[in-house]
C-alpha cells in the first residue's frame, strides 16, 4: 500500500476501519492471512486504478510525437558529434 499524499488523520481513519484479519504467531509476529491480504491488495489497486487520469487519444497521439520527435533530435546530435569526432581523429591524429 503506498501512502503518498496521505495525512496522517486519513491514515489512522484507514487503519482504524480496516478489517481485523491479523493474527499472531508462534513467536508473536502478527500475521495476515495470505488469501486475504492478496484480496485486499488487487482491491486497492483496482481503486487506485480508478484514480487515474487516462489521456484521451488526442493527447496520447500528441505525447507520442514529442517523445518520437525527442528521440530522433537527441539521436542526430549524438550522431553528429561522433560523426565530427571520427573525422578529426582521421585527419590529424590518425594519419
Amino acid at each position: 500500500m503506498i501512502l503518498t499524499g496521505w495525512s496522517a488523520r486519513s491514515i489512522a481513519r484507514y487503519v482504524k476501519n480496516t478489517p481485523r484479519t491479523r493474527k499472531l504467531n508462534s513467536k508473536g509476529i502478527m500475521q495476515m492471512n495470505l488469501l486475504k491480504r492478496i484480496a485486499g491488495f488487487f482491491g486497492d489497486v483496482r481503486s487506485e486504478l480508478k484514480k487515474v487520469h487516462w489521456p484521451s487519444q488526442r493527447e496520447l497521439a500528441v505525447y507520442f510525437a514529442v517523445v518520437i520527435t525527442t528521440i530522433l533530435a537527441i539521436g542526430v546530435f549524438f550522431w553528429g558529434i561522433d560523426y565530427g569526432l571520427t573525422t578529426l581523429l582521421e585527419r590529424f591524429v590518425l594519419r
